[in-house]
C-alpha cells in the first residue's frame, strides 16, 4: 500500500473520529443536565404526590370529626347560657361551701360577652378550689379580675377567705353552615 492510500484511508478515519468525539462530550454534559432535571422533577412529584395525600386524609379526617365538631358547637351554645351557667356556678359554691352572689353588669361597652359581679367568702381551701374549678373547669366562664382577702383567724381559729371579682360569659360566634368546595 502506498503512502498517499495510507495518507486517505488515516484521514478517511480521523476526521469522522474527531468529529464524533467532539460530539460525545456535548452529548454528555447534557445528558448529565437531563438527568439532574429529571431527579428534580421526580422529587417534586414524590412532594406533590405526598402533599397531595395528606390533604386528601385531612379532608376525610375533617369529614368524620364534623359532625362531632357540629355537636360540641350546639352544645357550647348550651354550655355558655347564661342562666344555665349561673346555676351550675350557685351549685358549685354550695357543694364547696362558699357563699357567693352573682349580679349581672351586662354586656360591655364595647358589644363584648356578658359579665357578672362576684363576691362570696369561704374557708381558704374552699375559696381556691371553687375559685380553681370556675378558672379551669367545665364552668365555662372566665375570671377576668379577682381580689382574694384572708381576714384574721376568729377566736376558734377559722380563717375566713372573701372573693371579688368579674365572671366573663364568653360569646359563642354565629354557626355558619359551610358549603363544601368544588373541584373545578
Amino acid at each position: 500500500m502506498s503512502w498517499r492510500k495510507l495518507l486517505f484511508l488515516s484521514w478517511f478515519l480521523a476526521v469522522p473520529g474527531a468529529l464524533w468525539l467532539a460530539r460525545v462530550v456535548p452529548l454528555q454534559e447534557r445528558r448529565g443536565a437531563a438527568l439532574q432535571q429529571f431527579e428534580q422533577a421526580q422529587t417534586r412529584k414524590e412532594r406533590d404526590t405526598q402533599v397531595i395525600q395528606e390533604r386528601d386524609q385531612l379532608a376525610e379526617d375533617w369529614l368524620s370529626f364534623r359532625p362531632l365538631a357540629e355537636t360540641e358547637l350546639v352544645n357550647l351554645g348550651n354550655d355558655l347560657n347564661p342562666i344555665l351557667l349561673q346555676n351550675r356556678v350557685l351549685q358549685l359554691a354550695k357543694r364547696l361551701d362558699c357563699s357567693l352572689q352573682l349580679q349581672e353588669q351586662g354586656n360591655r361597652a364595647d358589644g363584648g360577652p356578658l359579665s357578672y359581679q362576684l363576691s362570696g367568702s369561704g374557708r381558704p381551701l374552699q375559696v381556691h378550689d371553687f375559685l380553681d374549678y370556675l378558672e379551669r373547669g367545665d364552668a365555662r366562664g372566665r375570671i377576668e379580675a379577682i381580689t382574694v382577702v384572708y381576714a384574721a383567724p376568729d377566736k376558734s381559729g377559722l380563717v375566713e377567705a372573701f372573693f371579688n371579682g368579674v365572671l366573663i360569659i364568653a360569646q359563642v360566634p354565629a354557626h355558619k353552615e359551610a358549603q363544601p368546595e368544588s373541584d373545578a
